[in-house]
């Protein structure tokens, strides 16, 4: 979560009797961008119930928090056309548009992901916070999500730590949910028993299902998404009926949907099944039919399992990722992209999704070995982002070191002086300078990108302490 997006949000009240306090008295609640110019917050926020109603007289007003954090007077005033989506029945929640600051640099991941009991997660708000004039300080929360209902369109967070009673509660709705870097739901109450310290929230997933605000969020273009691959799928399918029955065998509710079609229609329904699978469970049949044909010797067929399993993985994984994987790099340009992936494997996965393609990954060194994609492009060893060369050079001392003598240093030196020279005879003039040739390299990289619709890409480990992680933003 990157707390230098948090949000304020007021919307001015007037109480029974329509009395008119100036814009000054009202209800706060916290948002979150989920898009360019897009945030998102609870939903009952902007329809206050009694005794305190919202007052129609005064806009809603937003403050980025660290843009702006001085005299709300300064905080962008909202339009009511600008709250372009709010949540019908259960679903707390809601869509407003506004320009943000020019240091507001990215947004937060949308996800479908499932909630499960036990998982930790972590937010920041306003809580303390119910005056237009007051001055708002976020607060940190952790917490583990409860066990609930999988279909229920709320779910309760354990907090470790929170205020103590009703009033200092307030403000703190709209807070997003982070589970591993994503948004999983939206805080949409405080506990009626504060004693028991529980939230409520929306999960996102069920957000999701709404088709307007998919469209808002741009989830709704995940059915192109699709559609690329689709033909290619049945393509390879079709080219091996024992690769199909291999797959059916392992997913057999998916097979039982696929009585009654002829052959042509039964592939492209079965087709149209996998894409809606889940993707744990997709990728478990896969294995195990993949196993199940190198244990019989069906070694081609194996390899078309293989060639499905590069199309359909990236496809299936969590499109609010591959979604906002792609939009931050949108005009082309060299952009620092946190991903939510803890291996250069699932890096690759989901750069194969933002470009609709399968999967290429390097050759194995071991069962154990977790491989990069091919168009991750290699760094000098230990260096990571290192402009001046300082960490290459002081790696290669530290080799060399381990290597040689620290008394023979001087003659090794001239020795490799003497390699370099004679192995790497110096550029003519007339050859191309540094600049010139990180440009042509770089318009090579993008004329390929251009033709072929694959993204070359370059992974750098996060730095583990907070100096270099805000560093690299």
């Amino acid at each position: 979560m990157d707390k230098s997006l948090l949000i304020t949000i007021f919307v001015p009240t007037t109480n029974e009797q329509g009395e008119d306090f100036k814009g000054k008295i009202g209800e706060c609640a916290t948002g979150y961008p989920v898009g360019k110019d897009l945030i998102l917050t609870a939903g009952y926020i902007l329809k206050p119930g009694p005794p305190y109603y919202r007052d129609e007289r005064y806009s809603v007003r937003i403050g980025w928090h660290y843009s702006c954090p001085g005299d709300p007077a300064d905080w962008t005033e909202i339009a009511n056309d600008d709250i372009v989506w709010e949540g019908q029945g259960e679903l707390d929640a809601a869509l407003i548009r506004c320009r943000r600051p020019p240091d507001a640099v990215g947004w937060g991941i949308v996800s479908r992901d499932r909630l499960h009991g036990g998982m930790p997660w972590i937010s920041e708000g306003f809580p303390r916070v119910a005056k237009y004039d007051s001055q708002p300080n976020p607060g940190r929360f952790i917490g583990t999500v409860c066990s609930k209902a999988p279909n229920k369109p709320y779910f309760e967070l354990t907090v470790e730590t929170g205020p103590e009673d009703e009033e200092s509660w307030k403000g703190i709705s709209g807070m997003p949910v982070f589970v591993d870097h994503k948004i999983l739901g939206v805080v949409g109450s405080g506990p009626p028993h504060f004693s028991v310290k529980k939230l409520y929230a929306t999960p996102m997933w069920k957000l999701l299902e709404d088709g307007r605000f998919r469209k808002w969020v741009g989830d709704d273009k995940q059915a192109a998404h699709f559609q690329k691959i689709r033909s290619r799928l049945i393509a390879l399918i079709q080219s091996s009926p024992e690769a199909e029955d291999a797959i059916r065998r392992e997913l057999l509710d998916v097979a039982d949907k696929m009585t009654g079609f002829d052959k042509e229609r039964e592939t492209g329904n079965f087709v149209e099944h996998l894409l809606e699978t889940d993707i744990r469970t997709a990728i478990q049949a896969l294995r195990d039919a993949h196993r199940s044909l190198c244990e019989e010797g069906g070694d081609h067929t194996a390899d078309i399992l293989v060639k499905v399993s590069q199309l359909i993985v990236p496809a299936l994984y969590d499109y609010g990722v591959v979604r906002w994987a792609g939009s931050q790099y949108g005009d082309g340009s060299a952009a620092l992209v946190l991903l939510p992936a803890y291996t250069k494997t699932v890096a690759e996965i989901i750069m194969a999704g933002t470009d609709r393609r399968a999967t290429r990954f390097r050759h194995r060194e071991d069962d154990a070995d977790q491989p990069a994609g091919e168009l991750n492009l290699p760094q000098m060893p230990e260096c990571g982002i290192d402009a001046d060369n300082a960490e290459v050079r002081t790696a290669l001392q530290r080799y060399l070191n381990k290597k040689f003598n620290l008394g023979e240093c001087d003659t090794f030196r001239r020795a490799l002086d003497d390699y370099l020279l004679a192995t790497f005879p110096r550029r003519t003039r007339g050859g191309l300078e540094m600049e010139d040739r990180i440009k042509s390299t770089a318009d090579l990289l993008e004329s390929k990108r251009r033709d072929s619709g694959q993204t070359f890409y370059m992974i750098f480990d996060l730095p583990k302490d907070a100096e270099g992680q805000n560093a690299m933003r």
